[in-house]
């Protein structure tokens, strides 16, 4: 008896040990890491698609993706599974587990992917703020592969972006889709030179270029994770896992997990990815929109300079090489913008482009990595108007309105998602005062080489009426805004739809504002508007100035309407 419990208890053992897994370890070694490299959040990978997988539930399961994995490497398809997975087998091996020696420079198709790749140094780039299009509304996110010895715009870019071409999408099916992840997201890689002409030129979008400080081999393990990721698709959701956060992402995996413990809170937007690394930064610098560059060199023209773009813009002096550089390079950009955005072709199109001169698209001014992100904005204030006096409550989920200060940008935009205002009225009763589901504005363009569309939407509930009741109200405008340096004039023509019984349901909006900057720290505008309805009109004009100090803005304000409300005036901080 005493025997047969031997042999029982002899094969049991060698049983368990037969029956672990082949880590080379008892216990999962780093699993947080290898969840990041399967991309994992909230116990679930935001992949989506099968094939990135080797275990039917590895999407759920990342132990049970681990197990497939080392087995699969130690079996005879192992060569196959490191030529696929280089970046997987690679951690694998650094952290001990039990796999058999590859030599990845071996695989032809793996090995031309990598080379095809520049890898002295990596960007991390952001696009600027494009007001006309939802989904850039705050700016994107990009990766660039670059050697110091080669030029720039032949480097690659990295970027992760929704999948969109889907027919009959409007404007709102667009929005909904993007809100609730309905649209299939990618890593696309894209020349840098593609990139530039679509951002600085079609877009008038700057380029914001930021060096880490990773070695070739972190930026190989890199390379080698993206050729994983060819077989990966991700569902896109505009406020949370967009690009922003999945730029965030495949930084984590490159710098090792270990360089920052940065929360993303919602909504993630890419300021948030440069907060986050502004430690690892090394140098910086922009490539210009090229009507924000061409500015920048009407600024710096002398007399001479500014008579002679003249008597060419006049036909007195013909296009040649015998033109200061800065005539000549203003002159390129206005005839391929107007070419590339319009389609028109001026009479001396091509020696225009065939100018010779020094480019200087590029500049060392950039945004600084700790800029805000405008997020989570709250503001407090007192008010007073004819009959209350009280205290202002506001809060703004994300955007940035026409307070702030926007004389660097070249595009003044009035932008908010869930902004909500309240007044406690004489201290004691909270009173509703505004709710913008989603307020947006292209204000104009600063820049004498264009003079864009201007125009508007506006989702929410306000007080905006003779009767200052609250009311739901949707509106939509379009017109043109004229803008220069230190000043900006805005006119629309629109029209809404509101539950208001005074004023008729429909009504037509007729709008104005001017803009400001007195100093290098304030502005001051006017607004203006008319509601038309069937049954009245509803008029209001707004008189503000706001000051800048570091990281809030001073707010005061004077009101004038035909509601019953009246006058007010308000002073706000809001941080």
């Amino acid at each position: 008896m005493v025997e047969n419990l031997r042999k029982i208890s002899f094969l049991f053992f060698v049983g368990l040990l037969s029956f672990q897994p082949l880590c080379g370890v008892q216990d999962i070694q780093n699993l947080e890491e290898w969840e990041r490299l399967l991309h994992f959040s909230d116990n679930k990978s935001r992949i989506v698609s099968d094939s990135f997988f080797l275990h039917e539930n590895g999407i759920n399961d990342p132990i049970s993706e681990l197990h497939k994995t080392v087995d699969l490497l130690n079996s005879k398809d192992g060569e196959i599974i490191s030529a696929n997975y280089p970046a997987r087998y690679l951690w694998l091996q650094e952290n001990g587990y039990s796999v058999p020696a590859f030599d990845l420079e071996s695989f032809s198709e793996l090995n031309d992917y990598v080379k095809s790749f520049q890898k002295g140094s990596l960007y991390l780039v952001f696009a600027s703020e494009r007001t006309d299009s939802p989904a850039s509304s705050f700016g994107h996110l990009l990766l660039v592969f670059s050697d110091d010895d080669s030029p720039l715009l032949a480097a690659d870019t990295i970027h992760f972006a929704a999948e969109t071409e889907i027919v009959g999408d409007n404007l709102f099916m667009y929005a909904f889709n993007g809100l609730t992840g309905n649209y299939d997201g990618y890593f696309f890689r894209t020349p840098l030179f593609i990139i530039r002409n679509i951002y600085n030129l079609d877009e008038q979008r700057d380029l914001c270029f930021y060096k880490l400080d990773l070695s070739c081999e972190r930026i190989k393990f890199l390379i080698y994770h993206l050729y994983e990721l060819r077989k990966a698709k991700y569902n896109y959701y505009f406020l949370t896992e967009n690009c922003a956060y999945q730029i965030a992402s495949l930084l984590e995996i490159t710098y090792g997990f270990s360089v920052n413990n940065y929360s993303y809170s919602f909504p993630v937007v890419p300021k948030d990815v440069l907060n986050a690394y502004q430690s690892n930064i090394s140098e910086q610098f922009v490539l210009q929109a090229t009507l924000k560059r061409a500015q920048v060199l009407f600024d710096e023209m002398s007399r001479y300079e500014e008579r002679e773009y003249k008597d060419v813009e006049r036909g007195d002096v013909k296009v040649s090489d015998d033109l200061s550089n800065k005539v000549k390079e203003v002159l390129a950009i206005e005839a391929e913008y107007q070419f590339r955005c319009f389609g028109n072709v001026s009479e001396d199109y091509n020696k225009t482009i065939r100018l010779h001169f020094p480019h200087t698209f590029s500049d060392f001014t950039v945004l600084s990595p700790s800029s805000s992100s405008g997020k989570h904005l709250f503001g407090l204030g007192a008010y007073r108007d004819k009959n209350h006096e009280g205290l202002l409550l506001e809060y703004q989920l994300i955007g940035s309105d026409i307070y702030e200060f926007q004389q660097n940008k070249m595009q003044e935009s009035d932008l908010a998602f869930l902004n909500v205002k309240l007044k406690l009225k004489d201290y004691k009763k909270v009173y509703f005062q505004q709710l913008d589901l989603l307020r947006t504005k292209s204000v104009f363009n600063r820049g004498r080489l264009a003079s864009a569309t201007a125009w508007s939407v506006c989702l929410g509930i306000n007080r905006q009426n003779i009767s200052n009741r609250p009311v739901c109200d949707f509106s939509v405008a379009f017109g043109k805004g004229y803008g220069f340096s230190k000043i900006g004039l805005c006119c629309l023509a629109g029209m809404g739809f509101q539950n208001a019984a005074h004023e008729g349901k429909i009504y037509l909006k007729p709008s104005i504002d001017l803009l400001c900057y007195p100093t290098r720290t304030t502005k001051a505008g006017i607004s203006a508007l008319k509601k038309y309805g069937l049954n009245g009109t509803y008029s209001e004009v707004r008189i503000f100035a706001s000051q800048s100090l570091n990281s809030c803005s001073l707010i005061a304000e004077y009101s004038l309407s035909n509601s019953i409300r009246g006058n007010s005036f308000s002073l706000s901080l809001r941080v």
